[in-house]
C-alpha cells in the first residue's frame, strides 16, 4: 500500500516494510531511544562486522527447560549491508556466540519460550570484552548492540540502517511524550541520518519536535528518501524523568 505514496513511474515498487519503534521509561539526560538507554545513553554503532554473544540476566531464559525465552532471533546488516537474521539458542545467563558477523543490530525478538511465554530476564547482544558477563549483564555498557528487556519480548529501539541496494522513504514519523504540563518535564526528540556512502559521515538532523503530555508527528518528514547504507536514530532527552517513544514506519525499494 505504502508504494502508492510515491507515483513517479520510475519508483520501483515497495519490496518491505519496516515499522521501528522505540521507548525510553524514563529519559533525563540526551540519549538514543532504545531499550539500553539507562545503562548507556549513547548508542555506539558497530565500526566493522563482528560475530557477537547473547546472554540473559535470568538463568529461566534457556532452551527446553526455562520458563523463559528458549529462542531468539537476531535482525540487522552484515559486513556488505545486506539484511542478516540468526536465530540463536538461549543458555541463560552463559554466553551463546553468533554465527554471523553482524555489522548492524536492529531488531532482537523472541520466537519460542516456556511456560512464562516470554523472556525472564533482560537478553543482551553484545561484545563483552572486559571480564565475564556478571550474572548474564556485560560489564561494559558501551559494546551492548541491543537489549531486550524482561517480559517484553522485543527490543524497543528507533535504531535502523537501510540496506545496501535499497532506498528507503518514510511514510510515517510520530513521537509520544509521558512529561506532564507544570512539573518542568518537557522532552524534545529528534530524528537523525548519517549516510555511510561517504567517509567520515557525520549526523544531520531530519526532524525535531518538542512537546509534555501529549503526541505528535515529526513535520516534513512524510515521503523522505533515505539512501542505502544510511544510519537512522531517535533521540530523546527530557527535563524530567518522563516516558518518550519515537516511532517510523518505511518501505523499501530496490535501486
Amino acid at each position: 500500500m505504502l508504494a502508492f505514496f510515491f507515483r513517479d513511474a520510475k519508483q520501483s515498487q515497495a519490496i518491505k516494510v519496516v515499522d521501528k519503534f522505540g521507548y525510553v521509561a524514563a529519559a533525563t539526560t540526551v540519549g538514543e531511544c532504545w531499550d539500553g538507554y539507562s545503562d548507556q545513553k549513547a548508542y555506539n554503532w558497530l565500526a566493522a562486522a563482528t560475530v557477537l554473544k547473547v546472554s540473559s540476566s535470568s538463568t529461566a531464559d534457556v532452551l527446553t527447560s526455562g520458563t523463559g525465552a528458549w529462542t531468539i532471533r537476531i535482525s540487522g546488516l552484515d559486513a556488505n549491508y545486506l539484511e542478516v537474521d540468526e536465530d540463536v539458542n538461549m543458555n541463560g545467563t552463559t554466553l551463546v556466540t553468533t554465527t554471523t558477523a553482524f555489522l548492524r543490530v536492529f531488531r532482537v525478538r523472541v520466537l519460542t519460550a516456556g511456560t512464562g511465554l516470554v523472556n525472564a530476564g533482560d537478553i543482551y547482544i553484545h561484545n563483552n570484552t572486559v571480564g565475564t558477563p556478571t550474572a548474564g549483564v556485560p560489564d561494559d555498557a558501551t559494546k551492548t548492540y541491543a537489549k531486550v528487556l524482561a517480559t517484553n519480548g522485543q527490543t524497543l529501539m528507533t535504531i535502523y540502517t537501510v540496506p545496501a541496494n535499497m532506498v528507503g522513504r518514510i511514510s510515517t514519523a510520530s513521537w509520544q511524550s509521558g512529561a506532564t504540563s507544570g512539573t518542568a518535564k518537557d522532552s524534545t526528540l529528534s530524528i537523525f541520518t548519517r549516510e555511510n556512502a561517504t567517509a567520515n559521515a557525520a549526523w544531520n538532523i531530519k526532524g525535531r519536535s518538542a512537546g509534555f503530555s501529549n503526541a505528535g508527528d515529526f513535520d516534513g518528514m512524510e515521503y523522505l528518501e533515505i539512501p542505502a547504507k544510511t544510519d537512522i536514530k531517535g533521540t530523546v532527552v527530557s527535563s524530567g524523568a518522563a516516558g518518550v517513544s519515537i516511532n517510523f514506519t518505511m518501505s523499501l525499494h530496490e535501486v
